[in-house]
């Protein structure tokens, strides 16, 4: 393995100088030995941190009767956003502001009017599908 020098350099092939695989500090891909133990470097790219992903949950609540209240506001179209959840209400347990509202008791919710119609006319247990988005 040749001496590392703090000089560039010259000529071709050589490591270091403008546009070189210099060896100095580098946020970029680090060089690693290539497959089979040969005299060339790969570059493998630092590890990316993870990304939260969005996730699917079912979350299961108990209407008593038509009447009762479960205490969310929903706003939007399409997949409702969960707008408030009053405290101490059913729902209180469950949902989350920020959340996504996909379907109730197995049926895909189609905008604010259609979610509010199937929580409105819904009876017993509730299964509700609910989006948790990525932050």
């Amino acid at each position: 393995m040749p001496a590392l020098s703090s000089q560039p350099s010259r000529g071709r092939g050589g490591r270091g100088g403008r546009g070189g695989r210099g060896r100095g500090p580098s946020n970029g891909p680090l060089p690693v030995p290539a497959a089979g133990g040969g005299r060339g470097e790969s570059l493998v790219a630092p590890p990316c941190p993870p990304v939260p992903a969005s996730t699917v949950r079912t979350a299961t609540l108990h209407k008593p009767n038509a009447h009762a209240r479960l205490g969310v506001s929903l706003s939007g179209e399409g997949s409702p956003l969960v707008y408030s959840v009053a405290a101490n209400s059913i729902a209180a347990r469950s949902l989350r502001v920020g959340q996504r509202l996909l379907s109730v008791n197995g049926v895909p919710v189609q905008g604010h009017d259609h979610a509010t119609s199937l929580l409105k006319n819904a009876v017993g247990h509730l299964r509700l599908e609910i989006l948790d988005e990525a932050p």
